[in-house]
């Protein structure tokens, strides 16, 4: 079953909303933390404070991390689905030549030498397809 790019895509996107969330919620902690700091002078705003940072801190990383999952997500599905297609254009190009060998079989067993040569022109050119998407799978691997 080949892979459904839409929904990777999608899904890759979701992940942008959410680093976008996580930036909005970072903002309003941020906002939380200068009305504390304006309403509120005591000692005990400085760990307050301090873990204040310390939760933006994290938050800002988390929401990075989620936004960089956006490329990889669309990045890997792209080559997956990539890969997908060449092993679908490796299958086909394998049934014709199997197709173009049995036809080449039979001309040159029982038929005229202007078959045969047509038989074989089909079987190279099966052949070529073949080779041509065997490399590309294999060079996606």
């Amino acid at each position: 079953m080949k892979l459904d790019l839409q929904l990777a895509k999608s899904q890759a996107s979701q992940a942008t909303r959410y680093a976008s969330d996580l930036s909005n919620i970072q903002r309003d902690i941020g906002m939380y933390k200068n009305e504390l700091q304006n309403y509120w002078k005591a000692d005990e705003m400085v760990p307050i404070n301090a873990a204040i940072d310390q939760i933006m801190n994290k938050t800002s990383s988390s929401s990075r991390d989620i936004a960089s999952l956006d490329k990889d997500i669309r990045n890997a599905a792209e080559a997956l689905y990539e890969l997908d297609c060449a092993k679908e254009a490796l299958d086909v190009a394998k049934r014709e030549l199997n197709g173009a060998q049995g036809l080449y079989n039979f001309h040159a067993d029982h038929v005229s030498d202007t078959l045969f040569k047509s038989a074989k022109k089909k079987y190279d050119a099966a052949l070529n397809r073949y080779n041509i998407a065997d490399a590309r799978v294999k060079s996606m691997m």
